[in-house]
């Protein structure tokens, strides 16, 4: 049986603390960041193979603080200290987007793997440049944190999508809608940090139609934005054309009312002329999921969930990335070319949507 949501909450507040190995790769995060906890530090509290090892900040009194707080063992007052320790095998950029870019280059550099959440870059110009730095540093690894690919769950739901019970599909569309619980002075809706829905949902919405079709959006159809201040969209419509006569669409927002909480469940579903598919709460399908399939010719409806009590999607990710840097076999992964066609299709929206890039062009004399 299913473990139900509170007791899968519980888990993932107080998650199983395990020994590490003496092999456990050795991370030290850029930044105090708030998601942290949740993306790493938690996740890494049940995983031999993972030890936070550091953590830098650019105030040394806020680095030894949140150290204190999380059980760190090292604080840093500079990211370049961070950079230069020796002992420190990976780095975890949770930094702001427009940050991204600089300090993936400078680790890998340094001779670190990186561990980055998404977006990975301000732009497609900005992932290329990375992923050509990766190519210089064979024996490196790069993760961007579409941590979700990683859950058994949506796994298994593109396996379903895949075995031909749907028919040829003809739509692909992810929707993720949530009320605005940081207001337009957070980062998030900062033009010059990278910020827009487009970027902080959208490059979601899109990898998941990317997860699913296995392949790129040949162009882009349609795009609405619903601008909130200059140059920063609170709410992205879009809808794309993929290979085979798909077609894509994405409805992010982060500027819903809170009268339409029913509406804030993500939702991926994919339809078929056969049949259709769809999974509920997507992005985060530790914490609650359905997978609902129909089919079109008899009307019969299905449902299936698949969970592993205490496991988030952030624990596959994570783990995922250090028996990679271990050299070992992962059940899935994300190479960093798919992330340069994510943030190139993130760029052809706000092309689209006629709205400005994120991010300067690069001087290529610069890194």
């Amino acid at each position: 049986m299913a473990p139900n949501i509170f007791s899968r909450l519980r888990g993932l507040d107080a998650p199983t603390v395990v020994e590490k190995s003496k092999d456990a790769v050795r991370i030290g995060i850029l930044g105090a960041a708030r998601i942290a906890p949740q993306s790493l530090i938690s996740p890494a509290a049940g995983l031999s193979q993972v030890l936070i090892a550091a953590v830098a900040a650019r105030d040394i009194k806020r680095a030894e603080e949140y150290a204190v707080k999380h059980s760190i063992p090292k604080a840093y007052g500079s990211y370049e200290e961070l950079l230069n320790d020796t002992e420190i095998e990976a780095i975890y950029n949770p930094l702001p987007n427009a940050l991204h870019y600089e300090w993936t280059i400078k680790a890998l550099q340094a001779g670190k793997h990186v561990f980055l959440e998404k977006p990975a870059a301000s732009n497609g110009e900005e992932a290329q440049r990375i992923l050509e730095e990766l190519q210089q540093h064979p024996e490196l690894v790069i993760l961007e944190n579409f941590h979700y690919q990683f859950h058994p769950a949506l796994l298994r739901f593109r396996e379903l999508v895949n075995d031909g019970r749907l028919g040829q599909i003809k739509n692909v569309s992810a929707i993720i809608r949530l009320p605005n619980l940081f207001g337009l002075d957070d980062i998030r809706f900062n033009y010059d940090l990278a910020g827009g829905i487009n970027m902080d949902l959208g490059c979601y919405a899109v990898s998941a139609l990317r997860f699913i079709t296995n392949t790129e959006p040949l162009r882009v159809l349609e795009a609405e934005p619903t601008i909130v201040k200059e140059n920063v969209e609170g709410e992205m419509k879009a809808k794309l054309e993929f290979p085979e006569g798909i077609t894509g669409e994405i409805h992010v927002s982060m500027i819903e009312s809170w009268l339409s909480f029913r509406n804030f469940l993500p939702l991926l579903t994919v339809e078929g002329e056969q049949g259709e598919a769809s999974i509920s709460a997507f992005v985060l399908p530790h914490m609650f999921h359905t997978i609902t399939l129909k089919n079109k010719r008899t009307g019969e409806t299905e449902y299936e969930k698949v969970y592993e009590e205490g496991r988030s999607s952030y624990q596959y990710s994570l783990k995922a990335f250090a028996d990679k840097v271990r050299g070992k076999a992962t059940d899935y992964w994300y190479p960093f070319d798919k992330s340069v066609g994510n943030a190139v299709s993130v760029d052809r929206i706000y092309e689209g949507a006629n709205m400005k890039l994120r991010g300067k062009p690069l001087n290529q004399s610069n890194n």
